[in-house]
């Protein structure tokens, strides 16, 4: 029974009369009827030991609506035979739409007389909070103040400032859902050509409300109040600004959040972001210390990302520009701090064209190879495009001016650099087996960019960069199609054989200035004794040895020196004959060719020339004339004037050697 010592004082009073002194003191301070208005009407209290026991059954019911544990609740109030107050929670939180699932499936707002109830039960509540002389608990008043939608009454039993928010946010999400309920109802009315209700007039956006004036007094006193109250209470403490700015940022989030504004947020962390980063002046009032940028960035950028991932930010290309902003500035604080465990993580969830980018640009500023090997493994566990990605490495290392070919000793030390960090970055392409193609397309377009500059000696050094059988590997796929392969390794073994004809003519040319040099008189002493003849005669005999042993080295040297640049002509005449429509750019390829092959046949000139074999010098002359492989037209008109004046020398050196 409720309030049931209550309940025994009122029968001891009706049993033993009003007429004594006792009973008249009972009776001036208690209620002498069980209605739950009887405290307010007659200004009465109920029995102490009820009124403790009403106190601890709306702490739990205050608690239970604080946690959303409807059914707890509504089990409380019908153990405690309080049907009444079941009754005035129960109408508001299934009426308003705010729990209908989870107490009744049967209560929908099915007619206009159903919602001016709910208006006229909001009505009275308000007018009773706001009555001076109401005898009601705190936590009764913040029930109903919830219920109703008074703010300042729903934060009466509010302590921590989550419960002050929570609230608030009640409160204007009730007046949310009014606002909706009544759009609905005027929709529907519409649809059914009904004849026109008391609402028809009536905007849920506007001020004015021309329902009734208990309508209009709810909408102006109790719901635009909850609206102010809470952006009231979200508005950053001047306490906070002035002891601890670096909470500014996170009220305004909270704020943000609560008011379901994402789009404003992102920019907002955006904005933030970008005022507080290190490339940034210090001049805003609300910069943060290093720390507290970096704690706050990884704050931005999970929420950025747990709201684009969840689909509450609009999907528009400059929503994921700014997310993608948000998360790059995350990256290049994590490279700046070398933590780079999750780099290749935070890149996936970037567009991709800014995957690429990003991860690119991050390679590119690392030098060391096992960071950078751990980085690519990585990027593969994520599935970013490593391809791409390598492309785009190689592009940044490359200039985009052209190489000068001034003869200048800067511009040498300048060539030396560029094609040095060029045949470096072919490391970029060997990290995965996957890339044999993108190296071999590289390769060869760096071979002939270095002939075009007439740094030979380069060619070696690139050669020798790349893995071994790297054509038969590609050939010997069934990943590639073989027209599109077959060109690049034709033209791969061109290189190879210039490459190695420059490596036999460096070694013929190494040993050529290694001959021996035959001793003087004074390294012999004195060779008027016996002593001193012998000496001399056992140095004069070294030496002819050592030049016999240098001759044949250097005529063997020479021979395969010859062998390997003749060949280069043949190999790279062929290609260009078979594979000239497949050839990427032709000019640049008959760039090459004019000067390759004059490059090359002036080595064997040289080669055969120093050598003494003057005659094989002479049939270089009828090799370049042939019509067979036309190699006189690779010839410019200087290169061809140098080169009659050369053999126009060996012959003179042949005829003056015969005449001997």
């Amino acid at each position: 029974m409720q309030w049931q010592h209550t309940h025994s004082d009122i029968s001891t009073q009706c049993m033993h009369g009003s007429s004594t002194d006792r009973m008249h003191d009972f009776s001036s301070n208690r209620i002498t009827e069980m209605d739950p208005d009887a405290p307010n009407r007659q200004r009465h209290s109920i029995n102490p030991r009820d009124a403790r026991n009403d106190e601890i059954s709306l702490k739990f019911i205050w608690n239970a609506l604080r946690c959303a544990n409807y059914a707890s609740l509504m089990d409380c109030i019908h153990s405690g035979k309080q049907t009444w107050r079941g009754a005035a929670m129960r109408f508001p939180l299934l009426e308003s739409g705010l729990v209908s699932h989870s107490l009744d499936h049967s209560s929908t707002l099915s007619s206009s007389d159903d919602l001016e109830s709910l208006f006229l039960y909001i009505y009275s509540i308000h007018r009773m909070l706001n009555n001076p002389s109401t005898r009601i608990s705190s936590f009764e008043q913040s029930i109903y103040g919830i219920l109703s939608g008074h703010t300042r009454s729903a934060v009466t039993s509010c302590h921590t400032h989550l419960d002050h928010l929570w609230a608030n946010a009640w409160c204007n999400l009730l007046c949310c859902l009014m606002t909706l309920r009544i759009a609905q109802y005027k929709e529907s009315v519409q649809s059914q050509n009904a004849s026109p209700s008391p609402f028809s007039h009536f905007s849920a956006n506007s001020n004015a409300a021309t329902l009734s004036p208990i309508i209009d007094y709810v909408w102006a006193h109790v719901f635009r109040e909850s609206q102010k109250s809470l952006e009231d209470l979200l508005k950053i403490p001047q306490s906070v600004l002035q002891t601890d700015p670096s909470c500014a940022p996170f009220y305004v989030i909270q704020c943000k959040l609560i008011l379901a504004e994402y789009d404003e947020l992102l920019h907002y962390l955006n904005e933030f972001v970008n005022e507080n980063s290190e490339e940034q002046s210090s001049s805003t009032s609300t910069r943060l210390s290093y720390p507290e940028y970096a704690n706050f960035l990884r704050f931005a950028t999970f929420l950025s990302l747990h709201m684009h991932e969840r689909n509450v930010l609009p999907q528009t290309p400059d929503t994921r520009l700014v997310v993608d902003n948000i998360i790059l500035k995350y990256i290049h604080h994590l490279h700046s701090v070398h933590q780079y465990n999750h780099i290749a993580l935070y890149t996936s969830k970037l567009s991709e064209q800014n995957q690429v980018l990003a991860f690119a640009r991050l390679l590119a500023s690392i030098d060391d190879d096992h960071l950078k090997q751990e980085l690519m493994t990585q990027a593969r566990s994520y599935q970013l495009d490593l391809r791409s990605i390598t492309n785009h490495v190689i592009n940044l290392h490359t200039p985009l001016n052209p190489l000068p070919l001034a003869s200048s000793r800067a511009a040498q030390a300048s060539a030396t650099h560029h094609f040095d960090k060029k045949i470096n970055l072919i490391s970029w392409l060997q990290y995965d087996t996957d890339h044999a193609l993108e190296q071999l397309k590289y390769v060869n377009s760096l071979a002939r960019e270095i002939i075009c500059a007439k740094e030979f000696l380069f060619l070696g050094k690139l050669m020798n960069r790349v893995p071994a059988g790297i054509d038969q590997q590609l050939l010997q796929s069934s990943s590639y199609d073989p027209a599109f392969v077959e060109p690049l390794c034709e033209e791969y073994k061109c290189w190879q054989v210039l490459s190695l004809a420059i490596e036999q003519y460096k070694a013929w040319s190494l040993h050529f200035a290694r001959r021996p040099q035959e001793s003087s008189r004074a390294d012999c002493g004195d060779d008027t004794t016996l002593h001193g003849r012998l000496e001399a005669e056992n140095q004069r005999q070294l030496f002819e040895r050592a030049t016999t042993q240098w001759r044949n080295s250097l005529e063997l040297l020479a021979q395969s020196a010859y062998e390997e640049m003749r060949h280069f002509p043949v190999s790279f005449i062929q290609f260009s004959r078979q594979y000239a429509a497949k050839v990427p750019d032709p000019h640049q390829l008959a760039a090459v060719y004019s000067r390759a092959v004059p490059y090359i046949v002036f080595l064997m000139v040289e080669v055969q020339e120093r050598s003494g074999y003057f005659a094989e010098c002479l049939k270089i002359s009828h090799y370049v004339a042939s019509e067979e492989h036309s190699l006189y037209k690779a010839f410019s008109k200087e290169n061809l004037s140098k080169f009659l004046n050369l053999m126009s020398r060996v012959e003179q050196q042949q005829l003056s050697i015969v005449g001997q």
